[in-house]
Parts: structure tokens; sequence; C-alpha cells
């Protein structure tokens, strides 16, 4: 147990330590500072999904097509679709793939972040970061306490991030409808 949390927390730990101390100590500028270091990160891998969602979008109708033809022999069902995914190369686990390489990471920074200020912390820290003061973190962000997030604090920021992801599918699917070929053909009148 103890060394899982040598390997994953301490050094997500000292990194947002790290950053806290080059941002004066305010927690919400390590939070923007670390959420721009994972997107960073995780940039090739998304851009990898995106690229064999696309994929996947343009063999669909020949995936129907299988589908329809041996619906009857799942056997012959799977074969004939791992033989397809072969030959367009493409992989349709990758779809899943940021999760499963985002989730831990995330789970391990909402935890340091929790408990940032915690003084067993300190064994985590390493020698480089013997100045840090974790009594001088500012978790302040305006009107806002990040560290007491019940009540009105955390309705608030809910209310915000629900409306910065609503925001964000609504331009995505207009961008993806913007791009998409109608399918409708209009005939020249005589």
């Amino acid at each position: 147990y103890r060394g899982a949390e040598l390997i994953f927390y301490a050094p997500f730990y000292n990194l947002i330590a790290f950053i806290l101390t080059i941002t004066s100590y305010s927690l919400f500028w390590a939070i923007i500072i670390i959420t721009i270091i994972i997107r960073m990160i995780l940039l090739y891998p998304q851009h990898k999904i995106m690229v064999s969602q696309a994929k996947m979008q343009t063999i669909q109708p020949r995936i129907k097509e299988i589908q329809e033809k041996y619906k009857w022999n799942h056997q012959m069902l799977g074969v004939e679709l791992m033989k397809l995914y072969k030959d367009e190369k493409v992989n349709p686990m990758w779809s899943c793939g940021l999760l499963l390489i985002q989730m831990p990471i995330l789970i391990v920074i909402y935890n340091v972040i929790v408990w940032i200020q915690n003084t067993s912390n300190t064994y985590y820290l390493y020698d480089v970061l013997s100045d840090y003061n974790m009594a001088s973190i500012s978790a302040k962000f305006y009107w806002v306490d990040l560290f007491w997030m019940w009540g009105w604090n955390g309705l608030i920021l809910a209310l915000i991030v629900g409306w910065l992801q609503y925001i964000q599918v609504k331009l995505s699917l207009h961008f993806n409808q913007k791009n998409k070929p109608t399918g409708v053909v209009l005939e020249k009148k005589k």
C-alpha cells in the first residue's frame, strides 16, 4: 500500500507543492496549471482516440452490413468484424483508452488537493521542496473558498462547471453537424 503511494501520490503531491511555491501558494492557480499540464500530456492519446473514432464513423455502414449478414452466427460476426478492424487499422477499444489513462491520474490529483494541508504529507515531500510551507496555502478564488465546498460555494461552482460543460457539448455538436454532409442531393430544375 505504501509503495503505491510513493509511486503515484508522492510525485503529484510534490508537483502541486512545487507549483504552489511558484504561484505564491495560490491553490487556484496551481489547479489551473496542473490541469494544463495534464491536458498537454494527454493531448497525443486524445488525438489518437479522435482519429480512431473518426475511422469508426466511416466504417459504420460496413459494420452494419456485417451485422445484418451474420446476425445469427455470432462466431462469424466476431471474425468478420475483427478482420474489418484489422484491414482498416481501427482499434475499437481506443475510445475507452483515454478514460483508463485519465481516471487514475484525476483520482490521485483529487486526493492530493483534498489532503494538501494534511501535515502527514510532509513525509512525501522531496528534499528539493524543504522550504515548502503548507500553512501559506491560499484557497481563495474571488469569494469562493476552495477548501469549503459545501453550501453556496459548492452550488455556485457546480452550476458554473455544468454550464461550461453544456456549452462545450453544444459547440462540439455544432461543429460536428457543420462538417457533416447532409446526404441530400439537390437536382437542377429544367
